[in-house]
């Protein structure tokens, strides 16, 4: 039973350690008490937020998604015209709420909706380079943005690639 007990430590040490998702081509922050959801690839990766009250049925979330670019060093502001063009066929009662082009191949669009039954606001950001297309996105509920958007948004920001 000592073994056991010995040997489990330290993966539970380990375990809670994890402040930094540095496992892909990309490293972004975890913010303190967000989770890694189970299933994490390169492609599509998700953290968690704790609820925000015991009956909180809407975890708000920060995804990573990396796909192929359409073309190498694809104009992003096309990509976000495309994305703002196919919203609407997902989010009833689409609305940007802003948008505005980035540095480096990069911009973010804004926008409110509702989706499975959630009246939600999400921060899209968008950044394209060589071939890779990377899209971070948060999602919250609408009423709770500002607070979420004042305290990840530098997790957003600092969302780095790799060399």
């Amino acid at each position: 039973m000592k073994f056991l007990c010995l040997f489990l430590f330290p993966v539970f040490a380990i375990a809670q350690t994890v402040d930094t998702l540095n496992k892909f081509d990309y490293i972004l922050p975890i913010p303190q008490g967000w989770t890694i959801k189970e299933g994490c690839q390169a492609q599509d990766c998700s953290l968690l937020a704790p609820q925000d009250h015991p009956k909180d049925t809407f975890l708000e979330n920060l995804n990573v998604t990396v796909a192929e670019a359409p073309a190498k060093n694809y104009p992003v502001e096309k990509y976000v015209d495309f994305s703002a063009q196919y919203l609407p066929s997902v989010i009833e009662g689409f609305k940007i709420l802003e948008r505005k082009k980035l540095p480096d191949n990069k911009a973010y669009l804004i926008y409110t909706g509702t989706k499975n039954d959630f009246i939600q606001t999400w921060k899209q950001v968008y950044w394209i380079k060589g071939e890779k297309l990377y899209i971070l996105t948060l999602s919250t509920e609408s009423s709770q943005f500002e607070n979420y958007i004042q305290n990840i948004g530098s997790f957003l920001d600092a969302f780095t690639l790799k060399d």
